[in-house]
């Protein structure tokens, strides 16, 4: 039942907020393909034995994820209001379908992060 809850909670989070925040250069392509590999990374860390500091390392992924994407998109949207004058962006190749590194990060990881956590929200033994 756990791991049922943590695949619905990553995949409400994950695209909750795909729907909300969502920039409309980003292919939908795109967000299918980053949800699949978090499905996929979901998987894998469900496979780990449930215990205090997996549910600490669930905090700490969430808790980077969202400040590094936080700090790339600021760092984005600064190149963006400088005019791109100090660097001249680089255009992203076409298999990533416009997806930044901010919007791996913060939907991707997090809604992971998120997941794992709803896994780790019962310990064994406990009521």
């Amino acid at each position: 039942m756990d791991r049922v809850l943590a695949f619905a909670l990553h995949g409400g989070a994950y695209w909750a907020f795909v729907l909300v925040v969502a920039p409309a250069a980003v292919e939908p392509q795109a967000w299918a393909a980053l949800y699949l590999a978090g499905l996929v990374a979901l998987g894998l860390w469900l496979r780990e034995p449930v215990s205090m500091p997996a549910r600490r390392r669930a905090l700490e992924v969430l808790g980077y994820s969202m400040l590094l994407g936080l700090w790339f998109f600021g760092a984005d949207r600064g190149l963006a209001v400088l005019g791109n004058s100090v660097k001249p962006r680089l255009v992203l190749p076409d298999v990533l379908g416009g997806l930044e590194l901010y919007w791996m990060l913060t939907p991707g990881a997090a809604a992971v992060a998120l997941g794992r956590l709803a896994a780790t929200c019962r310990l064994p033994g406990k009521a």
